[in-house]
């Protein structure tokens, strides 16, 4: 099945996209879990050190009042007294919400508190109940007793903000580390992606191109009989075929030349009395060789907005003009971007050729398209130079591939 290499691109944008969109959407899912996470984290550790801190101010009211009534029997420290106590169940009530999401430690250090708290109100209203007495000796034990609920109330609420503190710390560590290892994830597969597209690129251009270069330079060489090998059904395939048939119709037409020279020179020695005819019928044949090979001026397309034209033989007047008609004609019909202009296998360019070139450059602005140079071999260089052919603004490359290649990324 054929398939261009823009559509393979395509599909494989495609995919990117999709690998792409789908990380962002896992990205925001888990920042948006992460926020979440933080949010429920600030509403149950926050409410509940808050609440600690303040039961804990209320059952040193309660012991503190009730010391003070001990040692006064002033009625106004009960009242003090009363008030705390309610504060402190309603905090009690409060902290009981808040610690049923805690682990199994927390809980317990809790449930011990809150013994403590009970132990506070119940144990100091059984003193205050039992207070008229005048023997010192019973209210210093009272006070000690009061004195040993507060100590051992502090020393639980120490351990249980200790523990709630803990876990806030842990569950803040865990939630933070969850959204790195989803960017860690997704930055292995978008590096992954890329690999791919890059080897795809390499698969689908680079190497067919490097394959073609070969066989032109084997070609260029003067092996007629070497062919590039058709392995795809795309732009790139059609140049291959497009390339094998130009060697096939260059190998026929020097076939036809060789055996027209053979017959030639069959007549020429048959025929001595009519040397001058047969010197003449030579030359003409050889004309003739020559007429037709430079009118080899093959138009090869690569996609739709580049046109190649390999030129290879002398460029004669004749031919000159025929490139210059054929390549104008080409352009108004296909409106291409680029046409590369191939001199790898010119073995000579003079002052008529360099001209021919400026007009032709010239007539392809004209007409919309960029021209390219591509091909140009050391002594070429040389003879263009020194005809003084202005190559302001010219792009020149050294391969057919490397135009390609230009002409690609500037379409």
């Amino acid at each position: 099945m054929r398939s261009s290499i823009r559509q393979r691109f395509g599909l494989g944008l495609i995919i990117l996209v999709i690998v792409v969109g789908s990380a962002n959407v896992i990205a925001r899912w888990s920042l948006g879990k992460y926020r979440t996470d933080v949010e429920s984290l600030i509403d149950q550790t926050i409410p509940q050190l808050d609440s600690l801190l303040r039961l804990q101010t209320s059952a040193q009211g309660v012991t503190q009042n009730t010391l003070a009534f001990l040692q006064t029997n002033d009625d106004q420290y009960l009242l003090s007294r009363t008030g705390w106590v309610r504060e402190t169940e309603r905090l009690i009530g409060v902290m009981d919400g808040l610690t049923g999401d805690t682990n199994q430690p927390t809980q317990e250090s809790y449930v011990a508190l809150r013994r403590s708290v009970q132990s506070i109100i119940e144990d100091t209203q059984l003193f205050i109940d039992k207070a008229s007495t005048d023997d010192p000796r019973v209210i210093e034990r009272r006070f000690d007793q009061v004195r040993d609920l507060n100590l051992s109330f502090d020393t639980r609420f120490k351990a249980y903000r200790d523990l709630v503190t803990d876990e806030g710390v842990q569950r803040r560590a865990n939630i933070s580390n969850n959204p790195l290892r989803y960017m860690n994830v997704l930055g292995i597969i978008a590096v992954l992606a890329l690999i791919g597209l890059m080897a795809l690129f390499q698969y689908m251009v680079f190497k067919p191109i490097r394959a073609l270069q070969q066989t032109a330079q084997t070609v260029a060489a003067g092996n007629y009989q070497q062919r590039a090998e058709v392995k795809r059904l795309d732009e790139i395939g059609d140049v291959v075929v497009a390339f094998n048939h130009l060697l096939d119709s260059i190998n026929s037409e020097q076939q036809a030349l060789r055996d027209q020279v053979e017959r030639v020179d069959q007549a020429r020695n048959e025929a001595e009395t009519a040397r001058s005819d047969a010197a003449a019928q030579l030359e003409t044949i050889q004309n003739q060789r020559a007429i037709i090979r430079s009118m080899s001026v093959p138009i090869l397309p690569v996609g739709k907005r580049m046109l190649v034209v390999p030129l290879i033989g002398e460029l004669g007047p004749q031919r000159l003009k025929t490139l210059q008609t054929n390549v104008l004609g080409r352009i108004s019909s296909d409106r291409p971007r680029w046409i590369i202009i191939d001199v790898t296998g010119v073995p000579v360019i003079d002052n008529l050729v360099s001209q021919a070139f400026s007009e032709l450059i010239d007539s392809v602005r004209l007409l919309g398209s960029e021209p390219m140079l591509v091909g140009i071999r050391p002594e070429v260089a040389q003879a263009l130079v020194s005809t003084g052919m202005n190559f302001n603004s010219l792009v020149v490359e050294a391969t057919l591939q490397a135009g390609i290649a230009y002409a690609e990324r500037h379409s």
